[in-house]
């Protein structure tokens, strides 16, 4: 958790001391590492003393300071400087090589490094590359490293894990690679991976709905959701001239420390339950292999398990690399998945318009054999606007078929294409990944617009702003699986501090209305 506003957050991410502790209530949340942004935005010193000021009251919250290295000459002995911090109640740290001008090189952190070795004081670093991060864990062999939510989308995650045994992930949004956490702790158990909400940048709801809706047992899930973290403070050499922070519990889901209950559909995360919802709709999936990282059992068979553990009916899917000339081969594997389970896989069909046949025939193949929606990818190296697009989005306009376009802010381009094209659904994935603004405004002006939520990063608030100025009736749950996690992103819409009946809207309502107005 953070405290404050970061630079460039919109008005609505922002975190005083009342809002985060009414956050613990929320989700149930006995212990969490607080850090301060003025630290990045301000200064490190000034940052700290915010943090420590701010955290005296509430002993749920454990102050996470920034450090600094004595390159410099500005804190002193590197051992009295974390002994400072101890005293003061510091059971993590940060680092952030970026934002204050140093480096991972042991020449220049290397006496901090002992320094936080010696006391076993974590440190979770920020603003640096997943390996850089695993050889200083390699360097430090007795001090807790923890990346906080890494990039996970290539292929080095897991021998880094399996080699590097004093490495942590968070699981913050960002990280919310399709099936992690289960082949994580496959691999190398439960004990390396946190829960971090990410508040105010986040939603907490969607590392919750990552983890309580994931397949992992309760034991692994009590670890990672308390437990590791816990015992990682716990193991801090606090020495007997340094006071012990009182840490208290923490009991997901458990109210037992809060006044508030569990209410409405988030309550069946916690529980563990699919959402007792019918019609569920993931609007935005993938299905296939894809270059960049593995795909971890996406195949139809374990699709529908996952849908059935969460409640999910129905999904939208087009093949993974969307972007790609093999657009045939590409539909057929969909259109094959929409064969095995023709009631709840649905299909979008994509095209490489360099000629009729990958282009405007090869969508007229695929809405033929069943299909029911189009799908376009900027990957292609092609602007939606390309007039090799158009006679596509002819036939969709005329056919009333939903298209969903991967956007990421920059829609001003668009508005011809929303100008023209007024009755086929357009549906704007990704919708709040940069300028949530933009997509208000047009949707406010374009009745055939939609918000598509999916976004691994599920920035706090986004849904609840949406909702607030557009109403729920144009927004859509989509997942993005498995580029994402479908637990982490229904996670984002069940605890977004909304109406039910809003929920009920984005996750059935809407899709509804839109697969009946292409049929009629």
């Amino acid at each position: 958790m953070y405290l404050g506003r970061d630079c460039g957050m919109p008005a609505f991410q922002y975190a005083d001391l009342p809002s985060i502790q009414r956050t613990l209530d929320k989700y149930h949340i006995d212990t969490a590492l607080l850090h301060a942004f003025a630290c990045r935005s301000l200064d490190a010193t000034q940052g700290n003393r915010i943090l420590f000021d701010a955290v005296a009251g509430d002993p749920r919250l454990v102050p996470c300071p920034a450090v600094l290295p004595n390159s410099e000459l500005e804190v002193g002995d590197e051992p009295d400087f974390v002994d400072r911090l101890i005293r003061d109640g510091a059971r993590c740290v940060c680092l952030y090589p970026n934002t204050h001008g140093t480096t991972l090189d042991a020449r220049i952190v290397g006496p901090l490094m002992n320094a936080l070795q010696d006391r076993r004081l974590p440190i979770a670093v920020f603003e640096a590359e997943w390996l850089d991060v695993a050889s200083l864990a390699s360097a430090y062999p007795h001090l807790p490293v923890i990346v906080h939510a890494p990039l996970a989308r290539n292929r080095t995650l897991l021998p880094i894990l399996r080699t590097t045994p004093n490495l942590y992930i968070s699981i913050a949004p960002r990280f919310a690679r399709y099936r992690a956490l289960e082949v994580i702790v496959q691999q190398c158990g439960p004990d390396r991976l946190l829960l971090a909400s990410g508040y105010p940048i986040s939603e907490p709801g969607a590392p919750i709905g990552y983890l309580f809706y994931s397949d992992l047992n309760d034991e692994a899930v009590a670890r990672i959701a308390r437990d590791n973290l816990l015992e990682l403070l716990d193991r801090v050499d606090v020495r007997a001239d340094a006071p012990a922070k009182r840490v208290a519990t923490f009991r997901a889901g458990d109210s037992s420390a809060n006044s508030s209950q569990p209410a409405g559909l988030a309550c069946h995360v916690w529980r563990r339950e699919p959402v007792p919802l019918p019609g569920i709709v993931d609007m935005h999936a993938h299905y296939g292999n894809v270059p960049a990282f593995a795909v971890w059992r996406a195949d139809v068979d374990q699709r529908l398990r996952e849908m059935d553990r969460i409640g999910i009916e129905k999904v939208f899917l087009s093949r993974s690399g969307v972007g790609s000339p093999e657009v045939v081969l590409a539909n057929d594997q969909v259109l094959e998945a929409m064969r095995r389970c023709p009631r709840r896989i649905l299909g979008y069909a994509t095209c490489y318009p360099i000629n009729d046949d990958l282009g405007l025939g090869e969508i007229r193949r695929c809405i033929d054999a069943g299909m029911q929606g189009v799908k376009l990818h900027s990957a292609a190296g092609l602007a939606y606007t390309d007039p090799r697009y158009a006679p596509i989005w002819q036939y969709a306009d005329e056919q009333r078929l939903p298209v969903l376009l991967h956007t990421w802010g920059v829609l001003t381009e668009l508005e011809p294409l929303f100008e023209r094209y007024r009755s086929a659904p357009v549906l704007l994935a990704h919708a709040g990944a940069a300028e949530p603004e933009s997509y208000v405004a047009y949707a406010h002006k374009y009745p055939n617009v939609y918000l598509e939520l999916c976004f691994s990063g599920a920035p706090y608030g986004v849904i609840e702003y949406f909702v607030h100025e557009l109403g729920a009736g144009r927004m859509l749950f989509g997942s993005d699986s498995p580029y994402m996690s479908i637990q982490q992103q229904l996670g984002r819409v069940l605890f977004a501090d909304i109406a039910e009946d809003d929920k009920e809207a984005i996750l059935v309502d809407n899709p509804k209305r839109i697969l009946h107005h292409h049929r009629t």
